[in-house]
């Protein structure tokens, strides 16, 4: 943290004036013959550009005028200026510019006009006429050299050449070129050469999964604890080794235990990071847009293994070890040797088609996308304790990634790539910074591969069976027929992302800046959500498992404990963000974050609906129904894509969230149908599952927002340390009032007091949240209804446990 603060530090001294990074710009897009020419004058109130029109210069324009009727007229000369200007990606370009008031110049060409027909950039013989501020926003627009470049052309009578063809572009050069294939081939021949040795040594070991789980059966966390009581690590073994609901709520709770610790620090790093470290909106956008659109080929080559592999290793541990270990090593090499092509596929396009796309600019991204998942099995760990149902492992570890690393590994990354950046003027700093971005995406990908193997230690496993090659073509289509499956589930939604992606980028002005607003509201507030991510996946190990054995009312009991804790975590994060948030975007954070205050409502409104989307997700893979979750998913999708391209044109930033609520809304009504209807009936009490947690969350909300009236914090400080004792205290407050509201039935309290004593590293916090719950159902007025599944379930869970003993001991 210290060399952070040094660098940060340095780039802060040495960071050009505006007046010097505009001058390096100059002559990097200069041309001998022409002049650069700025203009003085009297500001003009902010505008947006009026893009050059480009329809009548296409092939296509013309064959549209074909159609629309009258005869055809022939496809006009384009002139070379006019060709490179319509190469531009006039939609990436700011919003508000400022233009001086500047008088006529005879023989002056107008190459660009703000949206009320002021010249912004003009040129005639040897010169060009400059009647606009270049400051801020436009100094780090990706095209402002090439603009100007194309006017010197023009202005010294030269050819300009294309945007991907200039040497000055943000692009990948010769050298980067040839970088690329010399690690290509490199990363092949090694994956080669170890898959090699993995077979050899895996016919070497016939016994490797004996030996597995038998040092699986005897972790060195399950022996006492110096100084605690007698049998306490035992009870708490037994714990996560039953059968029952007690284990993902335990998860629950160490996230939410997490929280308590983390949200004060979390929200302090946001507002460290969107003001000094990374404070550019657009380098947000071209960075994390890129992540978003090209997950899909993430998904295709993904095949479903990791959704199959944690199935069947669930499913297959207690009776055929051999085959559930096979289905860890086949996960492993497929997807070593996947990545591999995937990153050769997209590095092949981007060196070859992106460039001479509207899309050149994301040809560095994407690249950069392609090597942050060579360290293909980075995952290994969480996925192999989600297997386990080692839901406390699982949940930190996926804490960790997401909520901590994401954020503070880039950091260093994106300083130097901010310095990078500014001594290079053909790039800039905001685009060094979200290259530095993408580094950081790597380096936490490399660190999730070690801290997820150091878990495993941890607890006991050995780690080279993973790692060996003993499964076979039964393996092999076992899980890539239920991972096809799983995926064609998928595409949809990540199809809809990349064309998402496409449709912002032709329709919504000032794109870059407007993603970068997108990332801030789902990608650090949002996000919260995210944090019970894990606890949601925990149900597929859990239906797998109990649906395999013919136990639903189990199955029908652990439904409907996720939606009921479930609707309560989204209850207190909601309320937490409507009532802190505002105030959070406006003092804790640099202005130019200030729009998302506008938006945070609409942003945080679809996270009420998350419960019934991802519950049903989860319960249709851990039923092994991946073409239910297709078709749902295709229809909540292709409705999402049609209201994209009917309201964001209308609309523009607005309509991407009321796609989305209208999407989501109708996915949670369609799928619960059919879930209900043919893969298990749905038994919910409407006050339990929904009317106590929302009084908790209303409850909630009102403390914070009252308490946020009554201080007023205007400083930065003061905010952070209301949010991180709000954060802190929501978790609390939620839980005690859902008890006071008779939220929680004697059957739910006993699992909260059971499952807070089941975590492993924030045991105290844990026991902290039973107990306010415990407080505020003591409290009650009211009788809670009693979940008629609880005995059935209890009875199907403790046979379930004397099955799994009889076939470790052999019987």
């Amino acid at each position: 943290m210290t060399a952070t603060v040094a660098l940060l530090a340095v780039l802060l001294a040495t960071a050009p004036a505006p007046d010097a990074d505009l001058a390096a710009r100059l002559r990097l897009a200069a041309v001998p013959g022409a002049s650069f020419v700025l203009l003085p004058g009297e500001p003009l109130p902010p505008a947006g550009v009026h893009p050059p029109s480009c329809k009548e210069h296409s092939l296509t324009g013309w064959i549209t005028g074909l159609f629309a009727g009258g005869p055809p007229s022939p496809v006009p000369e384009v002139s070379p200026v006019d060709r490179a200007l319509c190469g531009v990606n006039w939609e990436s370009m700011p919003g508000d510019l400022v233009a001086v008031r500047a008088d006529d110049v005879p023989g002056a060409r107008t190459l660009l006009a703000n949206a009320r027909g002021e010249p912004l950039l003009r040129t005639r013989n040897g010169e060009v006429l400059l009647s606009l501020r270049p400051e801020g926003p436009l100094l780090r627009w990706a095209y402002f050299n090439y603009v100007l470049h194309v006017a010197a052309c023009e202005a010294a009578g030269r050819r300009p050449p294309a945007f991907g063809e200039w040497s000055g572009a943000p692009l990948i050069g010769a050298a980067g070129r040839w970088l690329i294939l010399l690690v290509g081939v490199g990363l092949w021949a090694a994956g080669f050469f170890l898959y090699r040795w993995a077979r050899r040594a895996g016919l070497s070991r016939p016994h490797a999964a004996a030996a597995f789980f038998a040092a699986a059966a005897r972790k060195p966390e399950d022996r006492p604890e110096p100084g605690a009581p007698s049998g306490e690590k035992q009870k708490d073994r037994d714990g996560w080794h039953r059968a029952g609901f007690t284990r993902p709520l335990a998860g629950l709770l160490t996230i939410l235990g997490s929280m308590i610790v983390c949200i004060g620090p979390y929200f302090a790093l946001q507002s460290v990071l969107t003001t000094y470290v990374q404070p550019f909106p657009e380098a947000d956008g071209l960075w994390r847009a890129t992540y978003d659109a090209m997950y899909l080929a993430w998904l295709t080559f993904d095949m479903g293994t990791q959704t199959a592999f944690v199935k069947y290793f669930a499913e297959h541990r207690v009776s055929r070890p051999e085959d559930a270990l096979a289905d860890v090593q086949f996960y492993v090499w497929w997807q070593i040797f996947a990545r591999l092509v995937e990153a050769t596929v997209l590095c092949a396009l981007c060196l070859g088609v992106l460039p001479v796309t509207r899309y050149a600019l994301y040809a560095p991204f994407v690249v950069l996308y392609s090597a942050c998942f060579l360290p293909s099995v980075s995952g290994l760990g969480k996925l192999m304790c989600q297997a386990l149902q080692r839901s406390d492992y699982f949940n930190l570890l996926d804490m960790a990634e997401y909520k901590i690393l994401v954020f503070v590994v880039p950091i260093p990354m994106v300083l130097l790539g901010r310095w990078w950046g500014a001594a290079h003027p053909a790039f800039g700093e905001a685009f060094g910074a979200a290259i530095g971005l993408g580094l950081g995406q790597l380096a936490t990908n490399l660190i999730m591969l070690v801290l997820g193997l150091w878990v495993l230690r941890r607890m006991g496993l050995p780690l080279l069976p993973l790692f060996l090659a003993q499964f076979t073509r039964k393996t092999a289509r076992r899980q890539l027929v239920f991972g096809a499956k799983v995926t064609i589930g998928q595409e949809p939604f990540r199809l809809t992302v990349f064309l998402e992606w496409i449709i912002i980028v032709r329709w919504l002005s000032d794109f870059p800046t407007w993603l970068g607003i997108r990332d801030l509201l789902k990608g650090r507030l949002y996000w919260l959500y995210f944090f019970a991510w894990g606890y949601y996946q925990g149900l597929v190990p859990a239906i797998s498992e109990a649906l395999g054995a013919g136990k639903r009312r189990l199955a029908q009991y652990y439904v409907a404990r996720y939606f009921q804790f479930g609707f309560l975590f989204s209850a207190a994060i909601f309320s937490l963000l409507m009532a802190v948030g505002p105030a959070f975007i406006h003092r804790a954070m640099a202005p130019q974050w200030a729009r998302a205050d506008n938006y945070l409502l609409l942003a945080s409104l679809s996270g009420l609906l998350l419960p019934p989307a991802w519950i049903s997700d989860a319960l249709q893979q851990g039923a092994g129904r991946p073409g239910t979750t297709a078709v749902v998913t295709l229809i909540e999708q292709a409705l999402r894509l049609s209201l994209y391209v009917v309201l964001v044109p209308r609309m523009q930033f607005a309509g991407i969230y009321v796609a989305e609520l209208l999407a989501l809304s109708t996915k949670a009504v369609v799928a619960w149908t059919v879930n209900h209807r043919r893969i298990l009936p749905l038994e919910l009490p409407p006050w339990v599952t929904l009317g106590a947690p929302a009084c908790a969350g209303a409850v909630n909300y009102a403390l914070w927002h009252g308490l946020v009236l009554w201080l007023d914090p205007t400083h930065a400080v003061s905010v952070l340390l209301l949010f991180f004792v709000a954060g802190a205290g929501s978790f609390c407050v939620c839980l005690f009032a859902c008890g006071l509201f008779g939220g929680l039935d004697a059957t739910a309290l006993s699992e909260l007091d059971q499952a807070a004593r089941m975590s492993s590293l924030v045991r105290p916090l844990t026991l902290f949240l039973a107990l306010c719950a415990r407080a505020g159902a003591r409290l009650s007025p009211l009788s809670p209804p009693v979940l008629a599944l609880a005995e059935d379930a209890r009875i199907e869970a403790e046979a379930l446990d004397a099955t799994a003993k009889g076939a470790e001991a052999g019987e």
